[in-house]
């Protein structure tokens, strides 16, 4: 094998090569890693962004980009938190907040389609609104419903 394919080869496996590099020195260093319960709590916690990740895939290979989905996820998870922390059934709260999400995801979709608009254009004014102040503290105290007390510095900081 020449160096210029083991280097191809590399380049290609590198991110691959890494991660298996990385679990074999943290099983060595903590055995707690290498536990079943650990393992399906990594499953769990990535299986999120392995959704996310299969969407923005599809979105990109038609073409588009859509940056607000991290935005939305944030919005979408702090609302479904408030609904629990306020009494609502965890099921319902789940759905209610599908149904946010995807409504905002129809409407960035509807405004780039029909409303040709630039999915950049859209990104920025959703990731605006759901940065107001006003948004945050209805988030974080919808109908009283506190999640958890912030110095009233952070839901004023600037950006």
């Amino acid at each position: 094998m020449n160096k210029k394919k083991a280097a191809n080869y590399i380049q290609d496996l590198g991110a691959l090569i890494a991660l298996v590099l990385l679990i074999v020195v943290i099983g060595a260093i903590s055995p707690e890693f290498r536990t079943v319960g650990n393992f399906l709590s990594l499953l769990r916690q990535s299986s999120i962004n392995g959704l996310i990740a299969f969407g923005m895939t599809c979105v990109i290979l038609t073409g588009g980009i859509d940056l607000s989905v991290g935005s939305v996820l944030a919005l979408t998870t702090a609302l479904c938190a408030g609904f629990i922390s306020g009494g609502m059934p965890v099921g319902l709260a789940m759905i209610l907040a599908l149904v946010i999400g995807t409504g905002f995801g129809c409407i960035s979709g509807f405004l780039v389609t029909k409303g040709k608009q630039l999915s950049d254009v859209i990104f920025m004014r959703q990731e605006a609104m759901q940065k107001q102040p006003i948004w945050q503290e209805s988030i974080l105290t919808a109908q009283n419903w506190q999640l958890m007390r912030f110095p009233d510095v952070w839901l004023h900081f600037p950006g």
